[in-house]
């Protein structure tokens, strides 16, 4: 398999998709530091905006493993990995680990840009140590989740565009999911919005009511570990800097790679290539 993976890595380094998501997590990581600087000035935190890569990584994932798996299969180098004698689960392996790094790589630029920027406008990122360890592992394994849903997708559609098309349309699906989730976790648990003209003429507030789409008992247990266990929910956790079940995400996040890896591997060895 280092074969497959030094020549996978040879040919990232040209692939349009993964420099176009370098530059634009470049991009991002110049615009935040500055718009909190201009909005804010001194008391402009880093925490603020230091995790907003999470907030387009999935894009980025999306696009360059349909686009550099659809390549492969255009221009037929899947067919002749086979034919030099690599097994399919080596090709589906080193697939799954390039993208994983240029996922890494992009999220590393971001990174060190906002280092070179943000770092001289509004200083280091306030966190402890151990927070800011446990973020980049739930975050780590965010884009892992992510990268072997979408490497899934690709290595089983051999058209590049509709590979492309089915990724973006999932991670979108997922994103509305979570807002959907997220917004039904938020409803109040009463209504004390209402006012009311009193016998002096006078507005009152009328008596909290119990509001019937606040979630209670099993039904916002199931909506929460939902929540922590879409991708795009963590994402928004991540940015919204709420975070309080990282073990759950950590883990729903490595079940979610175990069996999409453990499906992908399955269908492509049972796969006909053309």
């Amino acid at each position: 398999m280092n074969k497959l993976f030094w020549a996978n890595l040879n040919r990232l380094h040209r692939d349009k998709s993964f420099l176009f998501g370098c530059i634009l997590m470049a991009g991002m990581s110049i615009y935040f530091p500055i718009l909190y600087y201009v909005e804010q000035g001194e008391k402009a935190n880093p925490n603020n905006y230091f995790w907003n890569f999470n907030l387009v990584i999935g894009v980025i994932a999306a696009v360059c493993c349909s686009m550099y798996l659809g390549t492969e299969y255009s221009d037929r180098t899947m067919r002749n990995k086979l034919i030099a004698g690599h097994t399919r689960k080596d090709i589906y392996l080193s697939n799954l680990i390039i993208g994983t790094l240029a996922c890494f790589f992009a999220v590393a630029v971001y990174i060190a840009a906002e280092s070179l920027v943000g770092i001289p406008l509004n200083g280091n990122v306030r966190m402890d140590p151990w927070e800011l360890a446990v973020r980049f592992l739930v975050s780590g394994l965010m884009i892992l989740a992510y990268v072997s849903i979408f490497t899934m997708i690709s290595m089983l559609n051999q058209n590049k565009a509709s590979g492309a098309v089915a990724n973006i349309l999932l991670f979108f699906a997922l994103l509305v999911l979570a807002f959907v989730v997220k917004a039904r976790l938020t409803e109040p648990e009463f209504l004390t919005n209402d006012y009311i003209l009193n016998e002096l003429g006078e507005m009152t507030q009328k008596e909290p009511m119990p509001n019937p789409r606040y979630l209670q008992g099993t039904a916002r247990a199931v909506y929460e570990f939902l929540y922590d266990f879409l991708p795009t929910g963590q994402m928004i956790q991540m940015c919204s800097q709420v975070f309080i079940w990282w073990q759950r995400m950590a883990l729903c996040n490595v079940g979610i790679t175990a069996v999409t890896t453990g499906i992908g591997m399955y269908l492509f060895g049972k796969k006909d290539i053309r």
